[in-house]
């Protein structure tokens, strides 16, 4: 029984991530920090070029700062 050619370079991967852990590791923590620098930037804009989007009569909305 031969597996799928869409399993084969799954189970090399699979298998290179388990013969290096300190790369696979380091690779894991660059690749979950690049998404979370990424979707941090993504809101920070979101909220910089569209901040009240959702709110209905953005005229009429008082904003209160309070400063301790």
């Amino acid at each position: 029984m031969t597996l799928p050619s869409f399993i084969t370079p799954w189970r090399g991967a699979w298998r290179q991530l388990r013969a290096e852990p300190g790369t696979a590791a380091l690779v894991i923590t660059g690749l979950a920090l690049g998404l979370a620098l990424t979707l941090l930037t993504a809101s920070f804009l979101r909220d910089v070029l569209w901040p009240d989007a959702q709110l209905p009569e953005v005229e009429r909305l008082v904003a209160f700062e309070w400063r301790v």
